[in-house]
């Protein structure tokens, strides 16, 4: 099979009109709820940013929207601590999606509120203001960025 490179022709083209029909519904769904985006190069995602959804701009808001997409909207989107992203963008993977479903799960993200967003928080999210260990890794990382910044203008 990997010889017949006819095959092998079909399948590549077949898979990237695929890969690119995915891609073109999760960034017109964006679109069209004012959600800001990640223009993906390559690869089988998108960064969505679902940061307005959240009280605050905080890791474990984020993981609460998680747990509510999840649970409330049956939604599965990666939150992006895992990626190093900023609070509230989510990695939403279009490679396997069925016709349809993207606009299905945007239409039950746009009925979630930042209100109705809080309250589920609230039982999460005890102690907000103590830094999860992305929050540490990023702060370390950006003040030593900024240290030799300093040392190189100096």
């Amino acid at each position: 099979m990997l010889e017949d490179r006819t095959f092998i022709r079909q399948y590549s083209l077949s898979t990237k009109k695929i890969l690119h029909a995915g891609a073109l519904e999760v960034l017109q769904q964006c679109e069209r709820l004012n959600f800001n985006y990640i223009v993906p190069s390559a690869g089988l995602f998108v960064l969505v940013d679902l940061s307005r959804l959240l009280e605050k701009k905080r890791y474990c808001y984020e993981r609460a929207l998680f747990i509510y997409m999840f649970r409330e909207c049956n939604v599965v989107m990666s939150p992006g601590e895992g990626s190093l992203a900023p609070p509230g963008y989510f990695r939403l993977c279009y490679a396997c999606a069925p016709k349809g479903a993207v606009r299905v799960a945007f239409s039950r993200i746009a009925k979630i509120t930042k209100e109705k967003l809080a309250v589920f928080a609230m039982h999460l999210c005890i102690d907000s203001t103590e830094q999860t260990e992305t929050e540490r890794f990023l702060s370390q990382c950006f003040d030593a960025s900024e240290e030799q910044d300093k040392e190189a203008n100096a």
